[in-house]
């Protein structure tokens, strides 16, 4: 979309009257004297109204015409993401149900600074066969406080995907090493309950540059970082289960494209809220199916494509866990196995350890039980503390314990 070539006009006609006003003022030897003490600061106050007059038109109103409802998306996604005040959108052959309101809504879900400050007010004039769609945008900060925001992130995204990946990468092990650099370098804002949370932690912003964030921060930062990794990604919004509250709440996850297939990947749910300074990483929500992520996640499904295959689940990529202690994280298919690795772990006499039963019953009986049947075989004492997590999405238990040896 080309600028308005009456911006550069205007600014050049006001630098100089302002030029003009200079010499004549400085034609008095009184003025001349007094202005040459302030000069540079006269000088820098009629740059920054030139710069502020062209800045302010610069940000306003642009129009474009278009036949299609992705040129329609585009135009008003540009002018967002250019944090203008405005654009107007030329449509031929017009119908709401194709050109909707909801491409404001849909063209923020990716931007890098958008909170619910963000607003928009919409017209419409009808002109012959084309209708003229017009956006007020109205913004929570000033346009030179965002664009540097904005600048910022993308900086960030473009070296965090130069950091944790690699050209010769598959996708998923792309998608992995960011997945893992989000969950471990941001933490959820608990801020949200007690409703002093600040609008910035809805964005990516905040999650990749403060390192705090809520889902929609998440969701924002997880798609920006798989897009410049060249991995086909989207946000979906919809809403997960809350246990305390017995009822589902808002929220924003994403879908991802892996070898021609879409699965969903919610790094919101893979960064549990723990003590401060954890780096635990789950992958529960890790490249799911629609039908393990409707155990606990509502969405409109027409929306979206379908994620049915198995493939690249987590558990059939074969990926490493670790626990919080650093250590790998040995997988046990039952009860039986688990009590005879444990066994093996205190004859060693290890610190701590973590196991992943497949085959797990949710009672902590079972566990103690176990634990306990190992200290016997091993013909030996001492006193442990264990907690243990379950996996909604695979049906099976992580099991911790911290051995305390005299």
């Amino acid at each position: 979309m080309k600028k308005n070539d009456s911006n550069l006009k205007d600014g050049v006609i006001i630098l100089g009257l302002l030029i003009a006003i200079f010499i004549v003022i400085t034609s008095s030897p009184v003025l001349k004297r007094n202005l040459s003490k302030n000069f540079s600061t006269n000088l820098n106050n009629i740059k920054a109204f030139v710069d502020d007059k062209l800045n302010f038109q610069e940000a306003s109103n642009s129009i474009g015409y278009v036949e299609t409802y992705k040129d329609y998306y585009d135009i008003v996604e540009e002018a967002l993401n250019n944090y203008q005040n405005s654009v107007t959108v030329g449509v031929k052959n017009y119908d709401t149900k194709i050109f909707s309101d909801e491409v404001y809504h849909k063209a923020l879900e990716n931007n890098p600074v958008a909170t619910p400050g963000f607003s928009c007010t919409i017209s419409t004039e009808k002109l012959g066969t084309t209708t003229m769609v017009s956006f007020q945008f109205q913004y929570p900060e000033s346009r030179q406080v965002l664009l540097k925001k904005d600048q910022e992130v993308r900086a960030k995204v473009k070296d965090i995907v130069a950091e944790v990946t690699t050209p010769d990468m598959k996708d998923y092990e792309k998608e992995k090493a960011l997945h893992d650099y989000l969950v471990k370098n941001c933490r959820y804002d608990e801020r949200l309950y007690t409703n002093n949370m600040p609008e910035e932690s809805y964005t990516a912003y905040s999650a990749l540059i403060n390192g705090v964030a809520v889902c929609q921060g998440y969701a924002i930062a997880m798609n920006l970082l798989l897009e410049e990794a060249g991995i086909e990604s989207m946000i979906i919004t919809g809403y997960g289960w809350n246990e305390e509250n017995k009822s589902y709440i808002s929220h924003g996850w994403n879908m991802v494209k892996i070898q021609g297939e879409y699965y969903h990947l919610d790094p919101t749910w893979n960064d549990p809220v723990m003590e401060a300074n954890s780096e635990v990483v789950s992958y529960s929500y890790f490249n799911v199916t629609d039908d393990q992520m409707q155990k606990n996640h509502s969405w409109e499904k027409g929306k979206y494509p379908q994620c049915n295959t198995y493939d690249y689940t987590f558990n059939n990529i074969g990926f490493k866990e670790f626990d919080d202690y650093g250590n790998e994280i040995i997988v046990v298919k039952n009860y039986d196995s688990f009590s005879q690795a444990i066994k093996g772990d205190i004859i060693q006499r290890k610190p701590n350890v973590t196991y992943k039963i497949l085959n797990f019953d949710n009672n902590a009986v079972t566990i103690e039980d176990n634990i306990n049947k190992a200290y016997e075989e091993a013909q030996t004492g001492g006193a442990y503390s264990y907690y243990y997590n379950i996996d909604e999405m695979f049906l099976c238990g992580y099991v911790s314990i911290e051995f305390k040896w005299d």
